[in-house]
């Protein structure tokens, strides 16, 4: 799947990013024990978080805000290293 992205002088078709959350997911079941209770404490269901999980779904701005609240990440770089490490 191919996303478009506008730059000056027109689009240009560009790959879209794939992210790894594999450790948002140990970090997951680190503090909240399970997927369930996360995505609970979230506000969001079990299925659209493993969405979100596998890159299917993009997590908002307020999602990885509410998340490092309930995670205990701090620090710029705590975030991007589960919220924006992409594959290779």
């Amino acid at each position: 799947m191919v996303a478009k992205y506008q730059r000056r002088g027109g689009s240009h078709n560009m790959p879209k990013p794939i992210f790894d959350y594999s450790k948002l997911s140990g970090k997951i079941i680190e503090v909240c024990g399970t997927r369930e209770n996360f995505a609970k404490q979230m506000g969001i269901g079990v299925g659209t978080l493993s969405g979100k999980l596998k890159g299917k779904y993009p997590f908002t701005q307020d999602e990885i805000y509410n998340a490092c609240l309930i995670l205990r990440i701090t620090g710029n770089e705590d975030k991007e290293h589960y919220f924006f490490c992409l594959k290779s």
